[in-house]
């Protein structure tokens, strides 16, 4: 016990974790005091929640299963025929959700109203099947009576046909087919009016009502009446329709009467369920009232509680007060007095007298460390001497100029190394002359102050290169190294630093950078791609062209592969190339490789030569574009193929057409030697004893007429061909007269539009023609071959439209640019590969099936304006883009207008 009380007498901490314990004890005591408290405060409101919960749940359970109810029985009330399945199973299920119904209100004071309603509904569902039941008859019996009148349709039909083949008089029939019609209107009218009939009005009818349609089915079968004095079996079928139709009457009638009560029955049923709901409000209303009662009971539960607790809080509140009022005056007041009374003596220069707190608790221990601080304190000031001289030893013989500078702009202190980069020939001197050192010693305005401004946001700053002035006014570039230093407090003393003259080092990268931007200007300027890459195949050189080509800048591209990077080609057309110079050190030529990038055919020629240096190997690739080189060279041997053909095609003319012409002739003579119409036929005939009739008939049966017909068609085909292959050769100016381009092409499509072509299938009818024409000026041409031309591009055009394209469009778009008047005819059809356009002029080449075109179209007109006017005709198609023919005539010099 002894060693207990000494324990709290000598140390603050254990009578601080004293009054902790009993801060402890006492918020366990509250615990205690509130739990218990909150239980009872629970047990009483769970006995009157439980009680009207319980109560609600009845209630509310009741409610939701009356209203479901309510709202199925409703929707059940407005399904009639169509929905026979979903009506005998929603019977059967509202049955049973209205037992369900009656036995989870046992107890309530609705159980009675509750079996009413199940009385009614029983009633009702009774009607309601036998309504429905109805209403499917009648639906029924509308078909039955449509098929005989259809049925009866067709036999007045067959009769008809029968009677005409007889040569009879059918106008009875036509008159009884037109009646029968009439019914079936009629029916029609009746089947409508009955889907669309109210069965809301007939819920509410009365019994006096006439039934529904009786006006329209008495009216029928008046007119049915005619039928029964007609011939068998039709007098038969109009009976049966009459007796169809009188039962139809009696379904109506049966229908309204059985809709009628079933209305009533409806009347009944909402009544009882109104009283029901009317019920259910009642209790919800008591058991509101039941609620608010039990609310005032848990609320002065909780308020008794409530002032139990505070009055226990007050009285430990007290005890505690007076208990931490005597801790802190006694063991934390009067030692922090002393403390600070010797503080104040030390501020004053008293560094010697000891701090006198003779206790032995926390505060004994303070004040003996304390004392140890202020022996070894006069330690430090003797140690701090002995440093101070050695960093004036390093300021003063440093090689690198040391500065200490005020942050207004003036120098401090400067070491003998900075006094010297300045000009000067001692510390003294120097300091003595800058009195500015913004404007005396920074060649650019204001940046002293811009440097101030990044010391103080940053702390400090390194390697800043800045140019300076010397004494005698030469310029030199240095390297700045500064911090910031602060007092204890914060506060901003002095700038400290170092500086270095790097006039030198700066002038040789300087000159460095020159030479690399003078190297990079080159490479740049070359209008092919240059790429360097290394051993690995990673890219070290990227140009400008690169760069434009491919899409990548060059700080994306250095570091990455040649595969990576570059794929304007398939890295496995150039990669083996690149691969064996590396590896043989031999340069490598690859032409003419194929790129098919967004669809556009391009070529490029690849030369990849070794590098080789002290420092790296690698290589260099030039790659440089040839599409045009490639598509001219093209160009200039389908330019001498078409003319070779055509020398060959106007020859092949020539001689066809001597044996063609004879062939014509012949079959001409032959079939006028054949006609009865002339007189030297029917001399000889006679004087042979034949008859010129008998010969013409047989002729005729025999199909010669055809047969020379035919032949005169193929001759006539054959010499269409032998002028078109003639105008390969012809080359001739004579009937060349200024004329407009859209005026011919207005003239061609006048003619297209009257043309129907039906083994392909096109009619300029229904092709949509757009017209964009600029103005141009007249071409010196000759008309009926340019009008020939025009209107065989448009013919290709309704052709390759031919396939059902939807929306099919054919734009005309004239235009004048570089001392040429232009033509464009376009259509939105499916277009052509590549290899089809490069044929598409070539003689006898199509695409049609055999007997569907010569092939020699487009080549005639290639010829007419390329040999014949000097002009151009070419093609751009894509498969699903469409095709692009484009006709260009050169203007009279000194015309070259630019409009477009």
């Amino acid at each position: 016990m002894m060693s207990i009380r000494n324990l709290l007498k000598n140390s603050i901490l254990h009578r601080l974790q004293l009054v902790t314990a009993m801060m402890v004890l006492a918020f366990l005591l509250i615990a205690a005091v509130l739990i218990f408290s909150l239980l009872q405060v629970r047990d009483e409101i769970g006995q009157v929640v439980q009680t009207q919960l319980q109560q609600t749940v009845d209630n509310s359970r009741v409610s939701r299963v009356l209203t479901q109810f309510l709202v199925r029985q409703r929707a059940l009330g407005l399904t009639f025929v169509g929905h026979g399945g979903y009506q005998a199973d929603e019977g059967k299920k509202l049955q049973l959700l209205l037992q369900q119904l009656t036995q989870d209100a046992e107890g309530l004071e609705v159980q009675h109203v509750l079996e009413q309603l199940q009385i009614r509904f029983n009633n009702y569902l009774k009607h309601y099947r036998l309504v429905n039941q109805l209403e499917k008859w009648s639906l029924g019996l509308n078909d039955d009576i449509d098929q005989a009148l259809l049925f009866l349709e067709e036999i007045v039909a067959d009769k008809m046909i029968e009677a005409a083949l007889h040569g009879e008089n059918v106008k009875y029939f036509e008159q009884l087919s037109m009646l029968i019609s009439g019914y079936r209107v009629s029916m029609m009218e009746i089947a409508k009016l009955n889907a669309e009939r109210s069965h809301q009005l007939l819920l509410q009818g009365a019994f006096s009502d006439p039934p529904p349609l009786a006006t329209a089915l008495a009216g029928l079968s008046l007119r049915l009446r005619t039928l029964t004095a007609s011939e068998p079996p039709l007098d038969r079928l109009g009976r049966h329709l009459i007796s169809q139709i009188e039962y139809y009457q009696h379904l109506m009638r049966r229908y309204q009467q059985e809709m009628i009560l079933l209305g009533q029955q409806t009347m009944g049923l909402n009544l009882v369920a109104d009283r029901l709901l009317a019920d259910m409000a009642k209790l919800d209303r008591e058991s509101s009232d039941e609620a608010q009662l039990a609310r005032k009971v848990v609320e002065q539960t909780i308020y008794l509680a409530a002032l139990f607790i505070l009055g226990f809080l007050t009285v430990l509140a007290v005890m505690l007060g007076l208990v931490h009022q005597n801790l802190f005056s006694k063991h934390i007041q009067q030692p922090l007095e002393a403390i600070r009374q010797r503080l104040l003596k030390f501020q004053s220069g008293d560094y010697h007298s000891p701090l006198p707190l003779e206790r032995t608790d926390e505060w004994g221990q303070i004040g003996t460390v304390f004392n140890t601080m202020l022996a070894d304190l006069l330690q430090t000031w003797s140690a701090l001497h002995d440093s101070e001289r050695k960093y004036h030893d390093i300021f003063t013989n440093a090689t690198e100029g040391i500065f200490i500078s005020s942050l207004q702009g003036g120098f401090i202190d400067l070491n003998p190394a900075m006094a010297s980069i300045l000009g000067y020939d001692s510390v003294e001197e120097a300091l003595a002359a800058y009195t500015d050192i913004s404007t005396q010693l920074y060649v650019q305005p204001g940046f002293r102050e811009q440097l101030v401004a990044r010391v103080q946001a940053l702390g400090s700053v390194k390697s800043v290169e800045v140019r300076m002035r010397r004494r005698n006014g030469d310029i030199f570039w240095a390297s700045l190294n500064t911090h910031l230093t602060k007092d204890e407090k914060g506060n901003q003393l002095y700038l400290e630093g170092t500086l270095e003259d790097i006039t030198s080092r700066r002038a040789a990268e300087e000159s460095l950078r020159q030479l690399q931007r003078y190297l990079q200007n080159i490479i740049d300027s070359m209008p092919s791609i240059l790429i360097g890459i290394d051993v690995n195949c990673q890219v070290t050189l990227w140009n400008k062209k690169a760069e434009q080509l491919c899409g990548i800048p060059a700080q994306d591209a250095k570091g990455r592969t040649l595969e990576q990077v570059f794929q304007l080609l398939p890295a496995d057309s150039y990669l083996p190339g690149v691969r064996k110079t590396l590896r043989t050190r031999e340069p490598q030529r690859l032409q003419k490789l194929v790129s098919e990038q967004q669809e556009l055919l391009r070529y490029f020629n690849l030369l990849i030569y070794p590098l080789t240096t002290t420092e790296a190997s690698g290589a260099v690739i030039h790659v440089d574009e040839v599409t045009d080189r490639v598509k001219i060279d093209e160009v200039m041997v389908q330019s001498e193929k078409m003319l070779s053909v055509g020398g060959l095609a106007a020859g092949m003319a020539h001689e066809i057409n001597n044996p063609l012409a004879a062939i014509l002739q012949n079959a001409q003579v032959l079939g006028q030697r054949l006609s009865p119409a002339l007189d030297k036929n029917r001399r000889t005939a006679e004087s042979l004893n034949l008859d010129m009739e008998t010969i013409n008939e047989y002729v005729t049966q025999r199909g010669i007429n055809r047969m020379l017909q035919s032949i005169t068609e193929a001759g006539q085909r054959a010499a269409k061909i032998v002028e078109n292959m003639l105008s390969f050769s012809r080359n001739s100016n004579s009937n060349f007269l200024p004329r407009s381009l859209v005026e011919l092409a207005e003239q061609a499509l006048v003619l297209a539009a009257s043309d129907y072509d039906l083994k392909h299938k096109f009619d300029f009818r229904r092709i949509s023609i757009v017209r964009e024409f600029a103005p141009v000026d007249e071409v010196a041409c000759e008309s009926s071959q340019i009008q020939q031309v025009i209107l065989s591009l448009l013919k290709n055009a309704a052709q390759a439209l031919s396939a059902e394209t939807v929306d099919p469009k054919i734009v005309l778009r004239a235009f004048q640019r570089g001392g040429k008047v232009y033509l464009e005819v376009e259509d939105n059809g499916p277009g052509m590969t590549a290899d089809i356009s490069k044929r598409i002029f070539e003689p006898f080449y199509t695409t049609k099936e055999v007997g569907s075109g010569t092939g020699l179209g487009l080549s005639v007109a290639y010829f007419i304006i390329t040999e014949n006017h000097h002009g151009s005709l070419t093609v751009t198609s894509e498969i699903g883009s469409g095709t692009c023919f484009r006709l260009g005539l050169p203007l009279p010099e000194g015309r070259a207008l630019v409009v477009n």
